[in-house]
């Protein structure tokens, strides 16, 4: 089994279904909380067990720890969903009923790791209450006999720090782990108590008292913080790692009632799935009205009528359409956008995300300012890159000038920041198969057939259709070749933001010239090329490759199958790529009013 411990994440949007990535931080929140679930993450690795930390850790105190330990638990890792193989210990400090769902109707094992009552800083596990307010507390509201035997009726175990919070747990009939606190390093000397505990009753009380303790600072003494004394069971570091080793011995594989209870949580998932798929429908049908109104005006077209209006948009289906657009005809005010963009060069014009950069006014960033909090960090290697035949992973260079970058820069969202992304068509190719169950790649010496004979490398544009059984030519990667001999050549270009396939263009290709620019392009609504579980399959393979933005070439074959040939992180909209000026805007525009959306 693996074990997960799962930090909070504050600085960007996560999916509620996935387990969030690892995310190394210089400043994370510091409080005695983050530091236990540090202080478990490395105790599970000396046990000698499969253990992932994720979230928002601290680079020093994980490294301090590992370094007394001589263990440390594996983290730079990307979103996943939880398996059934997965135990996952997450805080109770989180105020979303829906992310406590979502683990709840995952097939993962759940344990629930508090450090203070169920209600004080996270959800209440019950009905009817909002989420909680740390500076205003209803204290019948917390830690009621209800919350604790919820979080059970749940499917979560209960593990504590706290012989209180234990006693607490036991009273209510619920069983709880008591795994204490430890840490590997001496304590040091813990003088004597020489100050009372200040008791108060309300949050200005507790300021006032303590401005009165700071005015006279001879009695007071700075303290290590292991040395503090609480009510929390403080256990030497081997006495804490067997606590632990133990309470895992109660864990196994998922029982039958556990895996029908996850097959609807699958159904529930995907449902949600279909629901975002069909809110981004409506988004695209209001953008194209929206667009539509603007090319009219801009033709001086005079006596629009309000039947001509509405025909432009019957197609629109959603209540949320109508809320859409009257958001486009009485518009907010726009804020500004602050996105840092590097390390690669930027300065191409016809780079797709440049262009919508461009239109929504965004501020463009190439150096960190650790001052300022960013929309988005988009990580651009471009050098090695699209526009540069040759690599298609990322130098050493490149990748520790992009740590500095993601280090030193805060952010709301991280995309294509994994030093692990590979274009390559052979990593394409395996990870298509894991995705969608069947092989991109062939054998050209065993297969009987035609093939896509290119270059593994990047931005070679060498494809050519060879006759199969042929000799495999070094560095070259040899692709199924998807035709529809009855049909016109149709190639759809897919923008992917969010690691959500977007925008899609479509691309009337010439048979005999099919490497090389398409005759017309036009933008299409892209739930009407790609169904509800394409669309999931899209996201799984982006996951899968490390990347949040980028540009998919899928084809259709005679058996309507979907093929991702290829993946670019730096997408470009030239006239070469779509011909037509007014579909050009209407790309970029689309592009714009999603990004704004999704940032």
């Amino acid at each position: 089994m693996k074990i997960v411990i799962c930090l909070p994440v504050s600085r960007y949007k996560i999916n509620a279904w996935l387990l969030p990535a690892s995310i190394p931080m210089d400043k994370p929140k510091d409080c005695a909380g983050i530091r236990s679930l540090h202080e478990l993450a490395v105790a599970v690795a000396v046990t000698g067990r499969d253990v992932e930390l994720r979230g928002e850790f601290d680079i020093d105190m994980l490294a301090s720890l590992s370094e007394a330990s001589g263990a440390i638990p594996t983290v730079n890792l990307e979103p996943r969903l939880p398996t059934a193989d997965d135990i996952v210990i997450i805080p109770e400090g989180t105020p979303s009923a829906l992310d406590f769902a979502c683990a709840s109707l995952s097939p993962a094992q759940y344990v629930i790791f508090m450090q203070d009552l169920p209600g004080l800083f996270g959800w209440f596990f019950k009905s009817g209450l909002n989420s909680p307010d740390s500076l205003v507390v209803n204290t019948s509201d917390v830690g009621t006999a209800d919350s604790f035997n919820n979080i059970s009726e749940c499917g979560f175990s209960i593990w504590t720090n706290s012989s209180r919070l234990a006693s607490a747990c036991v009273e209510a009939g619920v069983s709880c782990t008591d795994i204490g606190i430890g840490y590997p390093r001496t304590t040091g000397h813990i003088p004597e108590k020489e100050l009372d505990f200040v008791a108060a009753e309300s949050p200005s009380q507790i300021i006032d008292s303590t401005d009165k303790l700071l005015a006279d600072t001879k009695g007071l003494e700075e303290l290590p913080s292991p040395a503090v004394a609480s009510e929390r069971q403080q256990t030497g570091w081997s006495d804490y790692v067997k606590r632990v080793d133990t309470a895992f011995m109660q864990y196994r594989q998922m029982d039958h009632i556990n895996s029908a209870r996850n097959q609807f949580g699958l159904e529930i998932r995907n449902h949600y799935d279909a629901i975002d798929t069909q809110l981004l429908r409506a988004e695209e049908e209001i953008e194209q009205a929206v667009y539509t109104m603007q090319i009219l005006r801009k033709r001086a077209v005079s006596n629009i009528s309000l039947r001509q209006f509405m025909n432009s948009v019957w197609h629109m289906s959603l209540p949320q359409s109508a809320v859409k657009l009257t958001s486009h005809i009485f518009p907010k005010l726009k804020r500004n956008f602050f996105i840092l963009i590097g390390p690669g060069s930027f300065d191409d014009p016809n780079y797709l995300m440049r262009q919508a950069l461009v239109y929504i006014g965004a501020e463009i960033h190439t150096v960190p300012d650790p001052k300022r909090v960013y929309d988005l960090v988009l990580g651009w290697h471009n050098s090695t890159g699209s526009r540069t035949p040759g690599m298609t992973s990322r130098s050493s260079e490149v990748k520790v000038a992009l740590s500095i970058m993601v280090r030193t820069a805060s952010a709301r969202n991280y995309w294509n920041c994994s030093p692990g992304i590979d274009i390559s068509k052979h990593l394409l190719e395996r990870k298509f198969k894991i995705v969608f169950g069947r092989s991109l790649g062939i054998n050209p010496e065993v297969y009987t057939g035609l093939a896509i004979e290119k270059s593994n490398e990047n931005a070679t544009h060498d494809g050519r259709i060879v006759q199969c059984p042929t000799p495999r030519v070094p560095d070259k990667t040899y692709q199924y070749f998807v035709d529809r001999p009855k049909d016109p050549l149709l190639q759809w270009r897919i923008v992917v933001m969010a690691g959500k396939p977007v925008i899609a263009i479509e691309r009337l290709m010439e048979r005999q010239n099919r490497f090389h620019h398409a005759l017309q392009s036009r933008k299409v609504v892209i739930t009407d090329i790609i169904s509800a579980e394409e669309y999931s399959q899209i996201s799984e393979l982006c996951r899968e490759m490390f990347i949040e933005y980028c540009e998919v070439d899928m084809l259709r074959d005679h058996n309507d199958l979907m093929w991702i040939v290829d993946i670019n992180p730096t997408p470009v909209l030239s006239p070469l790529c779509v011909p037509d000026a007014d579909e050009r805007k209407l790309v970029v525009s689309s592009m714009a009013f999603l990004l704004q959306k999704l940032l």
